[in-house]
């Protein structure tokens, strides 16, 4: 297709010269005003902006909802701490993988190294199974994991997801949530969610998994922050 004037009304033109390099673009600045908006930066996407001379702008894609790791290791001791968590995210997310304990042991999630029962209250609901029963959090020194049945070794199914939301918030409590599957030592297969709170203003920048029993007969962890 040939390129050349483009008449307006009859009476005005667009030059052909007004746009220099691929993908150019022309876009209107006012009454009867237009003007050339340079290619963007490869993978930007075009956004308004009324700050801009031509109330459009080339922009990085926001990046919400994106996960970044910013820690994984394997779980050790009765204590595994994750430390000098970034706050420049908005939700943590912690997946264990394949933990397992000894009989009659419990694990669960300590933040900000807080060992006061009174920091941690919420409930937890599980399904042993097929008998559901429900419980209180807030009588240890961290958000119990369900209950102290210990994790069957050798189970690939032993999984948790752990969420924190807004741990980066100074004027609010902040929630804690969980998703859980694991294998008892009984054993009894089961399934769990947790919706606790952490009671303190500060902001979270160290999550701990703690065990009771002190020896993990394995486990990995991943941390994710979201944006």
């Amino acid at each position: 297709m040939a390129t050349g004037r483009i008449p307006i009304n009859g009476t005005a033109a667009i030059q052909e010269t007004i746009v220099d390099a691929k993908g150019d673009l022309i876009v209107g600045t006012g009454a009867d005003a237009v003007a050339r908006l340079a290619v963007g930066t490869n993978g930007h996407t075009l956004v308004a902006d009324s700050g801009e001379t031509t109330g459009l702008k080339w922009a990085a894609p926001a990046a919400g909802g994106a996960y970044t790791q910013l820690d994984s290791g394997s779980l050790s001791g009765s204590v595994t701490t994750l430390s000098g968590i970034s706050g420049s995210y908005k939700d943590l997310i912690l997946v264990i993988r394949n933990f397992q304990t000894t009989a009659g042991a419990d694990y669960g999630l300590r933040v900000n190294g807080e060992t006061s029962t009174s920091a941690y209250r919420g409930c937890w609901i599980r399904d042993a199974g097929g008998t559901g029963s429900v419980g209180t959090i807030g009588a240890n020194s961290y958000i119990q994991g369900i209950l102290g049945n210990g994790m069957a070794t050798g189970n690939n199914g032993n999984i948790a997801v752990w969420t924190v939301n807004d741990y980066a918030d100074t004027s609010a409590y902040k929630t804690v949530t969980a998703a859980t599957h694991f294998l008892s030592s009984g054993p009894t297969e089961y399934a769990g969610w947790i919706a606790a709170s952490y009671e303190s203003t500060t902001a979270v920048t160290s999550l701990g998994v703690v065990n009771s029993s002190s020896t993990w007969s394995g486990g990995t962890y991943v941390l994710y922050g979201v944006k």
